[in-house]
């Protein structure tokens, strides 16, 4: 395999994320999901030849950050410690990693500096010994993901997966030596809906302190494996989606808030009875997440870590309990030096390029904050309703209508 150059970055969603870096130890996954959100946005195809990160070039990377010696953004935000989210992208677990040690490697050096890092993956490996030792060492929290799916249906989603016990059992393994661990339920499919109540049940019982729950994104290439396999196995879904008022996002489509709404405050009001956290993970029911960290609550698991304020979900939070919410920069807010506008998609980069650093970022910011469509402003939000008026220098100014969170 060739040496993977971007296996560290900020990700576009840096304008709504407080842990925008996402680190991935390859550059490919060998897990077959249907649902993968990672090709359905582009991200790893298998077509490519996989890439791996050499440790060598991390390890170098962190001494030179903690030497004093900045080169680019992603840079400063490590320095800052801003939580890393391995496995963005790509399972860092995935088979190659039984032979290859490379996310072993990088866990050791993570804990090293004893920087935070939110974990993400569906394989069992990480419960064996060797990776529990480190892990109960260093600076970790671990994310496990499940499919909510009845049997017959996730057999077909989750091909060359550990099964759910499996999965249930590296959950106790690793809260055994003190890993704090979440369990992801993502995704939620419609109309199995009583699968993520019993998923989050067993992960309380097995010890997460922690549980998420995300709809499933119908991929909509036509031509892609995913859409396929889900049309397949699954072919009243898209019907489903379409008769509920789905709307296209990217390459995928989205369930409405309001179909939604139900099954994830029975989800939270049932975590909270099992004395768990319980994340709110569908982009329009962010803000309802009583925690620096979004959906993954990390700030309550993680030491000496800071979040990203400086985004349109953070000024949006910051003013809840407002009757009028305003685009108000915060002012506690860090910013990179250097600019990120290449971790930005290219349509919000036009007109900025003269701009500083910071002006930009703001700009950015402003515009997410006035825009009507799903591009990460207020207006995504559920229960967020623009008023008919605007602040002095044009803004939208929005109201929250608190009944939604009851």
């Amino acid at each position: 395999m060739n040496a993977y150059k971007y296996y560290l970055s900020p990700t576009s969603q840096l304008p709504f994320c407080s842990v925008p870096l996402r680190l991935d130890t390859y550059s490919n996954c060998q897990f077959s999901c249907s649902y993968c959100f990672a090709k359905a946005r582009g991200g790893s195809r298998s077509s490519g030849p996989n890439k791996r990160l050499d440790p060598k070039t991390l390890a170098a990377r962190l001494d030179r950050i903690s030497k004093g010696r900045i080169v680019g953004a992603t840079d400063e935000f490590l320095r800052k410690r801003v939580p890393i989210q391995m496995g963005g992208m790509t399972d860092p677990f995935s088979p190659w990693e039984e032979r290859l040690k490379v996310s072993l490697q990088a866990l050791r050096i993570l804990a090293k500096y004893d920087y935070p890092t939110i974990i993400s993956t569906k394989s069992t490996l990480i419960g064996e010994e060797t990776y529990r030792e480190v892990l109960a060492e260093g600076n970790f929290y671990v994310r496990i993901s499940f499919s909510a799916a009845i049997d017959s249906l996730l057999n077909s989603m989750e091909k060359g997966l550990p099964s759910i016990e499996q999965r249930l059992g590296t959950i106790a393994r690793l809260t055994e030596v003190g890993v704090p661990v979440s369990a992801r339920l993502q995704p939620i499919v419609p109309g199995h809906e009583q699968v993520a109540s019993q998923l989050l049940n067993l992960a309380a019982d097995h010890g997460a302190v922690h549980v998420s729950a995300e709809f499933l994104k119908f991929p909509l290439e036509n031509s892609s494996k995913e859409f396929i396999s889900l049309s397949k196995n699954a072919p009243e879904l898209l019907d489903v989606y379409r008769s509920s008022g789905a709307k296209r996002v990217g390459r995928e489509l989205c369930l409405p808030a309001e179909a939604k709404v139900s099954t994830h405050f029975e989800l939270r009001n049932l975590a909270l009875a099992k004395g768990i956290h319980f994340g709110f993970a569908d982009n329009e029911f962010l803000h309802l997440n009583p925690y620096v960290s979004c959906c993954n609550a990390a700030d309550k698991f993680l030491r000496n870590a800071h979040f990203f304020n400086a985004n349109a979900l953070s000024i949006l939070k910051s003013q809840m309990s407002k009757e009028q919410i305003r685009f108000k920069y915060p002012d506690d807010a860090w910013l990179p030096k250097q600019s990120m506008l290449s971790h930005i998609n290219s349509r919000s980069r036009m007109s900025l390029s003269s701009l500083s650093a910071n002006q930009a970022w703001k700009e950015i910011l402003r515009r997410k904050w006035n825009s009507r469509s799903r591009r990460g402003g207020p207006a995504d939000y559920f229960g967020i309703k623009p008023r008919e008026e605007r602040d002095s220098v044009g803004n939208l100014i929005f109201e929250w209508n608190r009944d939604v969170a009851a």
